[in-house]
């Protein structure tokens, strides 16, 4: 009998977890929050953002609900590996056989990721990762994938809990760099096609665009500009005037106009809920 787990990263974004959790609620067996309050450069969430994750365990949405405490002397990496190993062991612990780990930005079309379930049932001890496609400002607007993280990125889906994230990685494959699952044997990995799952990054969705770009992690990546992020955050709020999208690390991308895939409802922000 085959369990699977799933555990929530958690610190800004949470104004986009509800809807997350409602793609796969019905699909998977238990859903954990890994929370931290602080981020890695000390900004402190508001008691409104703290109260939305509590609501979300008091109604039932997930499972368990548990606060990280960071780990000051080691690298802002590990200490997102150990948050998401922190959700791992977690759902081994409530006997889940199986783990993937998201963010609140992190969004999959229901029917695909039963699907995903269904390939790991089939093949048990498979570890798979699946490509993604990126929004800006909301789900209407597609970034162009060539032009996202420089081209094709991936993230872990689900692998088997006797495997942890590891800083390491034997694939050859471009994949976030705080999800790389400890396997030695690359005959296990499977890379998926964006015709079977997506992952859907509302990377670029947020209520406050500019808290995200000033506390994300990547910004070991690309310093701390707070005149850029200023002008980020101008792009993002005029971009249906101006036309112009601005990543925190200064690329400017090309943006697509499709058909959502993925509809917000408990949003709050952009006059939705």
């Amino acid at each position: 009998m085959y369990k699977f787990g799933v555990s929530y990263n958690v610190f800004d974004g949470v104004e986009l977890l509800e809807d997350s959790i409602n793609q796969i609620r019905n699909v998977v067996d238990h859903i954990s929050i890994i929370f931290q309050t602080t981020s890695y450069y000390d900004e402190k969430l508001t008691e409104k953002e703290i109260n939305i994750v509590k609501s979300l365990k008091n109604r039932g949405l997930v499972n368990d609900l548990v606060f990280f405490r960071l780990d000051k002397s080691t690298s802002i990496h590990q200490n997102q590996i150990n948050k998401r190993n922190q959700g791992k062991r977690l759902a081994q612990a409530k006997g889940c056989t199986h783990y993937m780990t998201l963010d609140c930005d992190e969004f999959y079309v229901t029917e695909e990721f039963n699907k995903l379930i269904e390939l790991h049932k089939t093949n048990p001890e498979i570890v798979t990762y699946l490509p993604l496609v990126a929004y800006y400002k909301d789900t209407k607007y597609l970034i162009n994938s060539s032009k996202y993280m420089d081209g094709d990125l991936y993230v872990s889906g689900f692998f088997p809990v006797k495997y942890d994230l590891v800083m390491n990685f034997p694939c050859g494959v471009k994949v976030d760099p705080t999800r790389k699952v400890g396997i030695k044997q690359n005959n296990l990995i499977n890379i998926l096609d964006k015709s079977f799952i997506k992952m859907h990054h509302l990377s670029y969705v947020r209520k406050d665009i500019f808290k995200k770009i000033y506390n994300a992690a990547s910004k070991l990546r690309y310093g701390n500009n707070i005149q850029h992020f200023n002008k980020v955050r101008d792009a993002y709020l005029n971009y249906e005037n101006e036309n112009i999208a601005i990543s925190a690390d200064g690329h400017k991308y090309n943006i697509i106009n499709i058909k959502p895939e993925i509809v917000l409802s408990k949003y709050y922000g952009f006059g939705r809920k």
